[in-house]
């Protein structure tokens, strides 16, 4: 059975670390490359997997309302929600949409294949897909183990949260007047119903001047590739 899709771009992001660039703009409006990031995220959504993008903010969201209707973007819906938690943005833009929606960081840039994200969503048959990026460390740790130490040049961290999170319609039934996002996935891991999606390509964040820098070379080779 085909199932509908919508995509919510979470734009609350404030960039304190990013000094005068932070606070003269919010932080989906600071330029990767020629363009800002917002626009970088939008251009890596395919259409015909999602008609709709549902934008949610509040910090200078004047500011993303202007940039989206000077640039006539088309089918993009913005919302001021205000400043509350993520797991509540989330439930209102199910609600707007009335069926299950991708969920896009405002700061976090990936060229996740949707295809395939929905596929492992659908076959999953669980509530919540995350996308998750395996994470190295840039330091060498020395760790003791049996009363020896070893060193264990950049080790592998673990697996994190890259956005593209596939939340199902049904999460409506469960969200209730939850407010953490950590808590209500921490819930949907109890009773199984949390997917993994692991992407291997390309990623990038931005919280400070030097991450910037480098989301800025990966933004050309994300479009290289495309």
């Amino acid at each position: 059975m085909k199932k509908n899709f919508s995509t919510l771009i979470l734009c609350g992001g404030k960039g304190r670390r990013l000094g005068a660039l932070g606070k003269s703009k919010p932080k989906s409006l600071v330029k990767i490359d020629k363009n800002p990031v917002l626009k970088s995220i939008i251009d890596l959504i395919p259409k015909k997997i999602s008609p709709v993008i549902y934008l949610s903010g509040y910090y200078m969201f004047d500011k993303i309302k202007n940039y989206i209707k000077k640039n006539n973007f088309k089918n993009i819906k913005l919302y001021n929600d205000g400043d509350i938690e993520i797991l509540q943005r989330i439930k209102l833009n199910l609600v707007r949409s009335g069926h299950s929606i991708i969920v896009l960081y405002g700061d976090e840039l990936a060229d996740v294949n949707f295809n395939s994200l929905i596929k492992n969503h659908i076959k999953s048959k669980k509530l919540l897909t995350i996308t998750t990026y395996k994470f190295y460390s840039n330091f060498g740790f020395l760790k003791k183990k049996n009363k020896k130490f070893i060193f264990l040049e950049k080790p592998y961290l673990g697996n994190f949260n890259i956005g593209f999170m596939i939340f199902d319609y049904k999460n409506l039934e469960y969200i209730g007047n939850g407010k953490k996002l950590q808590n209500y996935i921490n819930k949907l891991c109890k009773i199984n119903q949390v997917n993994e999606y692991s992407h291997s390509g390309y990623h990038t964040t931005f919280n400070s001047i030097d991450e910037l820098e480098n989301a800025r070379k990966y933004i050309r080779k994300i479009y290289e590739k495309k």
